[in-house]
Formats: structure tokens, sequence, C-alpha cells
């Protein structure tokens, strides 16, 4: 038998997949997957930006703050979130659970090869 490379795996109950949620509170929030695999723990300003045609929200990070439209990123123990009620206001895009049908507002969130630090998620593609 040739000699195998064994790794354990030991990362039990942690995730791993890049996803984003739409709180009841305006709150764009990121899970630890994202965080873990976009290093977005080294940003703390974002801007966000709407297709609305394709039903699409795109975040934008910056190291420092941008000249215009940015917003603080909100850093917590066990939180990591972007303030983004009147942005959801302004484009009329629910933000509210979707209670009676027991779903939540959660999206995959994946990066724009084209475009440094911009990450987004389709509003339609919740899972």
């Amino acid at each position: 038998m040739r000699d195998l490379n064994l790794v354990l795996f030991d990362q039990v109950g942690r995730s791993y997949r890049a996803r984003v949620t739409i709180r009841n509170n305006g709150q764009i929030g990121f899970n630890e997957g994202a965080k873990a695999k976009y290093s977005l723990e080294q940003f703390y300003w974002a801007q966000l930006l709407f297709d609305s045609e394709n039903q699409v929200v795109a975040i934008r990070f910056h190291k420092e703050e941008p000249a215009k439209g940015a917003m603080k990123v909100l850093k917590r123990p066990g939180n990591f979130a972007i303030s983004a009620r009147s942005f959801f206001d302004y484009h009329d895009i629910n933000y509210k659970d979707k209670k009676d049908q027991g779903e939540r507002r959660t999206f995959d969130l994946s990066q724009f090869e084209s475009a440094e630090n911009t990450f987004y998620f389709e509003l339609g593609g919740e899972t």
C-alpha cells in the first residue's frame, strides 16, 4: 500500500459555506464561513450596490473609508454585519422574515472575479 498523508478533520460544528442573512432589523449578517473564505475581518467599511433588473445586491468592502456612500462594518463577538435598512427601504427590498412560511432570508455569497473586494448575492436565490 502506498503512503497516504491523511489529515484529521477536527473543525466539527463550524460553517464553511459562505452565506449572508438579511435580518429583521435590516442588517446584512455574514456567517463564519463567509468571514473565513473571503478574509472579511480585514475590512472596516462597506458600500452597497443594487442591480434592480437582476435583483442582485453587491457589497464592496474597504479597509479605509471611501469617499461616498460608505457604512461602518459592525464587528462584535459572534456578529459581523452591515446596517442596511435604509438601503433596503430605498430599493423596496423586503427585509422581514417570511414567518408565515417558516423561511429565513439566507443567501449564498459569491465573489465577483473582476471586482476586487466585491461580493454579491441574488435576492431570488434564497437557501
